[in-house]
C-alpha cells in the first residue's frame, strides 16, 4: 500500500466523500427538475425531505442556484431560492450558537462551489459538517477563518452600512446576492444607492430579499446637482412607507415614473463617456500596456462590457474590471516565459524578469483606472465631472441644487437627504445647508472611498459646523460660522459672489439656525465598496459597544478590522420586559386569575428584550472610535503573480491534523484520555479488579450516562419504532466526554482523595465521608467547568456543572451507605478500606447519575424548542392556506370541503393548485414530525390544547388529504421531493393510516372536542 492510499484512509471521512459528490453532482446538473423540487415552497427542512436528500445536498443547491441566477432575470426564482436556503442554514438542531451556525454553513457552502482543487473541497466539506454540529469552538474557528466577527445571538447588535451598490449600479451582486452576503456578515440595517432612477422591479427583489433575511434596508436615489461650477452629491430617500408595497406603488405613480426617465437619461448619458473611453484604450493605452508587458491584449467590445455589467450601469469601474480580466491571463503566459528564463538564465534576466513580474502583479483595477481611465488620462474626450453649457444634456445633469431640492419635495412628502462631502469644504456645506432650507437633513460623514482617495479635505471644520447646529447655542454657531466667513473673506482666490452670499448667512443667522431648531442634522457612514479593494474595505460596520465581551474579544484576534474612522456613536440599551408572559405563567401554576405581582417586584424574572439605540454621534480621534469594519481589506498582494527562479518540484503539504477520518480521531480521543486514567489505578491500587478494570468501569460510567441521557432527551427508547438508540447518540460527544473524564481519574482518585485528604488530612470514607465527597465533588465541579468553558461550550453549562457537584454529593452519601451495607451482609472484611478504595469511582457515579437527569432534561427542554418552532410555522402555513381558501370560497363551507378529501382535491380551480399542493405538503410533513422528531407528539398535544375548538377542526381535516392515496403517490413519482424519492413514497404508504388514527385519538382525549374519521375512497382527481 503506497503513501498516497494509506493518507486517503487517514484523513477525511466517507461523508465527507460523499458531500463533496453531492456539491459536484449538483454543480454539474443543477438546472434537473428533480434537484429543483427540492426548492418547493412548504417543503420544512425537517420534514419529509429529510428522507430523500440530505441537508448538504439542499444547502449546496440553493447555493449554486443563488450564485448562478446572477446571469438570469427570473427575480421570483431567485427570492424562492433564497427563503428555502434561509430555512436549510437555520434548521439545525438543538445549536445554540443558531445564528452564528447559519452564517457559517453559508460561507462555507460559498467556498465549496467556488473552489476548484478537490483536496481543497474535501477540506470545506469537513468544515461544513463539523460547523453543522453547532458546536462553539468549531463555530468560532470558522468565523475567524472568514473574517467573520461573532455576533450575538440575540441578533441585536448595531451593524450597519449607509452606502452600497447591487449589480444595478456598480457593484457585483444582484440584491438578493447583497442581502445575502449582508446577512452572513451580520450587518442588520442597509442602505442601497442607485444612480439617478430606480425601477419598481429593483426595489420590489431588494425589499423581499431584505424581509426574507430580517434586514432593515432603505434605498437611496444619488443625484448630482449643479453648485458654484461642479457637481455635488445629494442622496434622496423617500420614507413613510408602512410595507414595501406601499414604496412600489410610489415608484409607479406617474409623476415618479417621469422623473426616473429624466434620471435615466441622464445615466445613459454617462454611460456613452465610458464607451468613449473603451474606444480610447482601445486605440491608444491598449498598445502601450502591449509594448511595456511583452503581451498581446485584444480589443474590447461593447457587448463584453455590457455582458459584464449585466443589470448594472456601465461605470469606468465596470471597464477596469473587463481590462483587468483580459489581461490577468495573458500576464500569466507571460509569467510562465518568464520562470522559465530566469531559471536558465543570468542575474540581469532574473533582476528584469522579477521588476517586471512586481509590476504586473500591482496592476489591479485600481491601478488601471488610475493610469488610463481617468480624464486627465484621455484629454481629448469631455469631462464629466465638470458641468457643461451644452444643450444635449439632460436636463437633470443642467438642474441647480434649488431645481432638484424643488422637484424632489414635489415628488413625495417625507424624505431624508443626504450630502455627500467628497470634495466639498466647510464653506461649501454652510451655503448648501442654508439654500437648502433644512431639507438636507444627513450629512454623509465618513465614506471610506472618499477617504481612501483624500476627496473630503475639511470634514474637521464640516463636523464643528454640524455640531454647533445641533446644539442650538446661537453663540457656539455664531463662532463657527464667522471663522467659515472669515477665512473666505481673507482668501483673495475666492469668487466675490461666494463672499457675498456667506456674508449674507451671517447676518440672517437666526433664520439658518431655525431651519434645524425641530430636527437633528445627523450623520450617515458607509463604505462605499465593490469589492475586491486593497485601499476600501468590504461593506459593513458594527459598534463594538453592542456586541458581547465575548464577541469583542474575537473581533480583536482578526486584527483588521480597525478601519480607522474618526467618529464614535454613542449608544444606550433598552430592555423591555414582559410582565405579562410571567403573570399568564405564575397564574397558570397557581389556578388563579388574579394579577401577579412578583413580576412588577422582581423583573428580572420576566423575559426581557435588550435593543440597542443610537443617542448621538461624535467626531473623536480615530483610537477612540467604536465603530470597525466588517468587510477587511482584499489581498495587498495585488493580482497574486510570484516569479519563482529556481526549479524544484512543489512537495504536497500533509493536511492539517483536523481533517483526520472522525473514527481515527474518536478512538485518539479516547486513548488519550484512557492512558492516564489505566495508568492511575494500575500504579496505585492492590486489588486487581480496581487495577486493570478500573479505568473501563470508569469510562463506562460516563458512557452510559451519555447514551441514556441522549436516548432519553430524545424521547426514550419506544418514542417511535423508525429509528434505533443509536441515532438518538453522538459518538463524538461521547468521545469528548471520555477524553477529559479520563484526566479527572489522576486529579480525583490520586491527587486529591489520596495526597490532599487521605495523605495530608487523614479524612477519609471511615473518619469523615461528608467531608470526602464533598471536597471530591467540589474539585470535580470545577474541573468540568474548566475544560467545558476550554471547549467553548455556553458558561450556563460550566455554571450547572458546578451546581451539578453540589446534587451529588448526598446522592455520593447515600451510594456510599448501601455499598457499605451490602458488603458488611455480605461478610467482607475491612468494609471502610473497601469503600476508600471506590471512593473516587462511587463520587464519580452520584455525579454521573445527576447529570444523567440535569443533562436529559437540558436535551429534552431543547428538543422541545425545536418541535414548537417546527409545529409553530407548519400550523401557521395551515391556517393561511385555509383562510386563503375562505375568501376565495365566499359563498361555501370550507370546512365541510375538507371534511370530504376527494371533494376538496376535485373542487379546486386552476388558480387554487398551489393552495392543494401546500395542503398535500403540510399533512406530509406534520406527518413526518409525529414519527421521526424528538418530543413531536408532546409538543403538539400541548399546541392542540391550546387551540380554540375551530382551529382543531381545520389542523384535523386539513390531514384528511393523505386519504388521496394515488394523487399523493403521482406527486412523489413526479419529483415532489427529487430523485431518491422511494423511502419517503413508502413512509407515507405504509404509515398514514396509523398517522391519522393517533392524531385522532389524541384529538378525541381533548376537552369538548369530537370528530368521525371519513372512510377513504378511492376516487382519483387532479392534483
Amino acid at each position: 500500500m503506497n503513501f498516497q492510499v494509506l493518507q486517503n484512509r487517514l484523513y477525511f471521512d466517507k461523508k465527507d466523500y460523499e458531500l463533496l459528490g453531492i456539491v459536484n453532482d449538483v454543480l454539474d446538473r443543477e438546472d434537473t427538475p428533480n434537484l429543483k423540487s427540492l426548492l418547493t415552497p412548504y417543503l420544512h427542512p425537517h420534514g419529509i425531505k429529510e428522507m430523500a436528500a440530505s441537508k448538504g445536498l439542499r444547502i449546496a443547491y440553493a447555493v449554486v442556484r443563488l450564485f448562478r441566477s446572477l446571469e438570469r432575470s427570473n427575480v421570483d426564482e431567485r427570492l424562492r431560492t433564497l427563503s428555502a436556503l434561509r430555512e436549510e442554514v437555520f434548521s439545525s438542531s438543538g445549536v445554540g450558537l443558531r445564528n452564528n451556525t447559519a452564517r457559517v454553513l453559508l460561507q462555507i457552502m460559498k467556498e465549496l462551489v467556488r473552489a476548484k482543487d478537490e483536496e481543497q473541497k474535501l477540506k470545506l466539506a469537513r468544515d461544513f459538517r463539523e460547523a453543522a454540529t453547532g458546536r462553539p469552538r468549531a463555530i468560532a474557528r470558522q468565523l475567524r477563518k472568514y473574517h467573520l466577527v461573532e455576533m450575538p445571538e440575540e441578533w441585536n447588535q448595531i451593524a450597519f452600512d449607509d452606502h452600497v451598490h447591487d449589480a444595478n449600479t456598480k457593484g457585483r451582486k444582484t440584491a438578493t446576492h447583497l442581502i445575502m452576503d449582508a446577512w452572513i456578515k451580520g450587518i442588520r440595517r442597509l442602505r442601497v444607492i442607485y444612480y439617478n432612477y430606480l425601477t419598481p422591479e429593483v426595489a420590489d427583489e431588494l425589499m423581499r430579499a431584505a424581509a426574507i433575511m430580517d434586514v432593515d434596508v432603505r434605498v437611496g436615489l444619488e443625484f448630482t446637482p449643479r453648485f458654484r461650477g461642479r457637481y455635488i452629491r445629494l442622496i434622496w430617500s423617500p420614507r413613510g412607507f408602512n410595507e414595501s408595497s406601499d414604496y412600489l406603488d410610489f415608484c409607479r405613480q406617474p409623476g415618479v415614473q417621469q422623473f426616473m426617465d429624466e434620471g435615466r437619461a441622464a445615466s445613459e448619458y454617462k454611460q456613452a463617456y465610458v464607451f468613449a473611453v473603451m474606444e480610447a484604450f482601445n486605440q491608444k493605452h491598449r498598445l502601450e500596456i502591449n509594448r511595456r508587458f511583452g503581451i498581446l491584449m485584444p480589443l474590447l467590445s461593447r457587448d463584453e462590457l455590457l455582458h459584464l455589467v449585466g443589470t448594472g450601469q456601465p461605470s469606468l469601474h465596470h471597464l477596469a474590471k473587463l481590462i483587468h480580466d483580459k489581461i490577468l491571463p495573458l500576464f500569466r503566459e507571460r509569467l510562465d516565459d518568464l520562470h522559465e528564463c530566469c531559471a536558465y538564465g543570468g542575474e540581469e534576466q532574473r533582476q528584469a524578469g522579477t521588476q517586471l513580474a512586481e509590476t504586473m502583479n500591482r496592476f489591479d483595477i485600481e491601478n488601471i483606472i488610475e493610469e488610463f481611465l481617468r480624464p486627465s488620462r484621455n484629454p481629448d474626450l469631455p469631462n464629466l465631472a465638470v458641468p457643461s453649457d451644452d444643450d444635449d444634456a439632460p436636463a437633470l445633469l443642467r438642474a441647480s441644487l434649488q431645481e432638484l431640492l424643488d422637484k424632489l419635495e414635489r415628488l413625495h412628502a417625507r424624505y431624508r437627504i443626504t450630502l455627500g462631502l467628497s470634495g466639498l469644504w466647510a464653506e461649501d456645506v454652510l451655503e448648501i445647508l442654508y439654500q437648502s432650507q433644512g431639507r438636507v437633513t444627513r450629512l454623509e460623514a465618513f465614506n471610506f472611498k472618499d477617504t481612501a482617495y483624500n476627496r473630503c479635505p475639511d470634514n474637521t471644520r464640516i463636523f464643528e459646523l454640524q455640531s454647533a447646529l445641533n446644539s442650538g447655542n446661537a453663540v457656539s454657531l455664531k463662532r463657527v460660522v464667522m471663522d467659515i466667513v472669515q477665512k473666505v473673506v481673507a482668501d483673495p482666490d475666492r469668487s466675490e459672489d461666494q463672499k457675498i452670499r456667506l456674508r449674507s448667512i451671517l447676518s440672517d443667522l437666526e433664520t439658518f439656525r431655525d431651519y434645524y431648531r425641530g430636527s437633528v442634522l445627523e450623520s450617515r457612514i458607509g463604505t462605499d465598496s465593490t469589492g475586491g479593494s486593497s485601499k476600501v474595505p468590504g461593506m459593513g460596520l458594527v459598534v463594538v459597544d453592542t456586541l458581547p465581551w465575548r464577541c469583542r474579544r474575537q473581533m480583536n484576534k482578526l486584527g483588521d478590522l480597525q478601519g480607522g474612522i474618526p467618529i464614535r456613536i454613542d449608544v444606550v440599551l433598552r430592555k423591555t420586559y414582559d410582565f405579562r408572559h410571567f403573570e399568564r405563567k405564575m397564574n397558570r401554576m397557581s389556578g388563579t386569575g388574579q394579577p401577579c405581582i412578583w413580576s412588577r417586584i422582581i423583573p428580572w424574572l420576566c423575559p426581557s428584550n435588550d435593543e440597542w439605540q443610537v443617542q448621538q454621534y461624535q467626531s473623536v480621534p480615530s483610537e477612540h472610535s467604536n465603530i470597525r469594519i466588517l468587510g477587511g481589506f482584499a489581498d495587498a498582494n495585488g493580482n497574486r503573480l510570484e516569479l519563482d527562479c529556481t526549479v524544484q518540484p512543489k512537495v504536497k503539504k500533509r493536511p492539517h491534523p483536523r481533517y483526520l477520518n472522525t473514527n481515527i480521531k474518536n478512538w485518539l480521543k479516547i486513548l488519550c484520555g484512557f492512558v492516564p486514567a489505566f495508568a492511575t489505578f494500575a500504579l496505585t491500587k492492590d486489588w486487581w479488579l480496581l487495577a486493570y478494570f478500573g479505568a473501563l468501569i470508569w469510562f463506562g460510567i460516563t458512557g452510559v450516562r451519555n447514551i441514556i441521557q441522549s436516548v432519553l432527551g430524545g424521547g426514550g427508547l419506544r418514542r417511535t419504532p423508525f429509528l434505533r438508540w443509536s441515532e438518538y447518540v453522538k459518538w463524538n460527544r461521547i468521545s469528548d466526554s471520555l477524553m477529559y473524564t479520563g484526566f479527572s481519574v489522576p486529579l480525583l482518585d490520586f491527587l486529591v482523595k489520596t495526597v490532599a485528604l487521605e495523605q495530608g488530612m487523614g479524612v477519609t470514607v471511615a473518619t469523615a465521608p461528608l467531608t470526602l465527597y464533598a471536597v471530591m465533588a467540589v474539585v470535580n465541579g470545577l474541573y468540568l467547568a474548566s475544560h467545558n468553558l476550554f471547549r467553548g461550550l455556553p458558561k450556563t453549562a460550566a455554571v450547572g456543572n458546578l451546581f451539578r457537584t453540589i446534587l451529588s454529593i448526598p446522592v455520593a452519601l447515600a451510594l456510599n451507605f448501601l455499598l457499605g451495607f451490602a458488603l458488611a451482609s455480605a461478610g467482607v472484611p475491612a468494609v471502610g478500606a473497601v469503600l476508600q478504595s471506590w471512593a473516587a469511582i462511587i463520587s464519580k457515579l452520584a455525579s454521573d447519575i445527576v447529570a444523567g437527569f440535569i443533562e436529559g432534561l437540558a436535551d429534552r427542554g431543547v428538543n422541545f424548542r425545536e418541535r414548537a418552532r417546527d409545529y409553530t410555522q407548519k400550523l401557521r402555513q395551515i391556517f393561511d392556506v385555509y383562510a386563503r381558501l375562505e375568501l376565495q370560497h365566499p359563498d361555501s363551507e370550507v370546512l365541510s370541503v375538507l371534511e370530504t378529501p376527494e371533494r376538496f382535491v376535485c373542487s379546486v380551480s386552476l388558480e387554487e393548485e398551489s393552495l392543494n399542493l401546500a395542503a398535500i405538503v403540510n399533512a406530509l410533513d406534520l406527518m413526518y414530525f409525529w414519527m421521526y422528531q424528538p418530543r413531536a407528539r408532546h409538543v403538539l398535544e400541548q399546541m392542540m390544547r391550546q387551540m380554540s375548538t375551530e382551529e382543531r377542526r381545520v389542523f384535523l381535516l386539513s390531514q384528511y388529504v393523505l386519504q388521496r392515496e394515488r394523487d399523493i403517490s403521482q406527486l412523489f413519482l413526479d419529483g415532489l421531493v427529487g430523485k431518491n424519492f422511494a423511502g419517503a413514497l413508502a413512509f407515507y404508504l405504509h404509515n398514514w393510516r396509523r398517522y391519522l388514527e393517533d392524531i385522532q385519538r389524541l384529538a378525541l382525549h381533548l376537552p369538548s372536542f369530537s370528530i368521525p374519521v371519513p372512510k377513504p375512497r378511492r376516487t382519483q382527481c387532479r392534483v
